[in-house]
């Protein structure tokens, strides 16, 4: 079975976005400077109901929040810096700012663990990284909250792959990447492509 260029290429572009990760960078989008998405940016974008993490139809402003939000200039405080954000987000063309944003989130969970939708919910995801960070390495919330997600789900991996180990079990987990190949090969075996 031959693997499509795109797969192919997310499949080099995941480990070296991995590896990315720990130099813990930010990044630009059109001019603006964007950190790692934390578990701060998680939550506010959750609370928001952003269409990039949430689905649905993607409008104006549900850019500028998205970028506003992870953004280095981000204050919720500053008037005058939000405004001036906002200002330069209205020149951005919408898809592809649009396509900078999924690429962004592409990039923040291609590590993740699958994650079962409509399970326990986000409170839930945020109450086990806050305790395995904390019990783990002894952080303190702040530390745990501002660790980039890029970091934070490698970490998880280890994490567990250390302690199935010591438990002389076998630590198994489908990440994101995964569930993208698997749907290439259920897919290509219906003749559907991806």
């Amino acid at each position: 079975m031959e693997v499509p260029p795109e797969l192919q290429e997310l499949i080099e572009n995941a480990s070296a976005w991995s590896n990315e990760a720990f130099v813990n960078i930010s990044e630009n989008c059109y001019g603006l400077e964007i950190d790692n998405m934390n578990l701060y940016h998680l939550m506010m974008l959750d609370g928001i109901e952003s269409p990039f993490l949430k689905g649905g139809e993607i409008q104006d402003t549900d850019i500028a929040l998205f970028l506003w939000i992870v953004s280095k200039d981000y204050s919720d405080k500053d008037k005058k810096k939000q405004k001036e954000f906002f200002n330069k987000v209205t020149k951005i063309k919408n898809i592809p700012a649009i396509n900078w944003i999924k690429n962004y989130l592409k990039k923040t969970f291609i590590d993740s663990d699958t994650m079962n939708r409509g399970g326990k919910g986000q409170a839930y995801f945020l109450s086990y990284f806050v305790d395995l960070f904390a019990r783990e390495y002894s952080w303190n919330y702040e530390q745990i909250m501002k660790l980039p997600l890029r970091i934070a789900f490698q970490l998880i991996t280890a994490v567990n792959e250390r302690n199935a180990k010591s438990s002389g079990e076998t630590y198994q987990r489908i990440t994101e990447l995964d569930n993208t190949i698997n749907r290439y090969i259920l897919n290509s075996k219906s003749g559907n492509g991806i």
